[in-house]
């Protein structure tokens, strides 16, 4: 935060913000990312196939996407994206898939 002063040295708010302007996604739960999932349009069964696929493959990426998804307790947007295009490089999801599934996401 930048305070700015007036030549008769009082604080100067003319260009004060009393909060940041926006709107951001929410960490969501396990549960909360799970009905994101369906709540795109997307099958539950779509989403029980892409989680048995992460932990029966072979390749380090997803295999790092598949423990990451077991161990969080909470998800972040950026991170998921990031996580949905290492599984859309591999086949397992498709990006009309992600596309669903990240504009379903809640925001505040």
């Amino acid at each position: 935060m930048v305070v700015r002063y007036a030549l008769n040295g009082t604080v100067d708010r003319s260009q004060a913000k009393e909060a940041v302007e926006g709107v951001f996604p929410r960490r969501l739960t396990k549960t909360a990312f799970m009905d994101t999932f369906v709540g795109g349009g997307l099958e539950t069964s779509r989403f029980a196939e892409i989680i048995k696929n992460m932990k029966a493959s072979s390749n380090n990426d997803v295999l790092y996407c598949s423990e990451r998804y077991n161990a969080a307790n909470t998800f972040d947007y950026y991170m998921t994206s990031a996580m949905c295009d290492t599984l859309i490089t591999h086949n397992l999801m498709t990006s009309d898939e992600k596309t669903s599934f990240l504009n379903a996401w809640p925001k505040d």
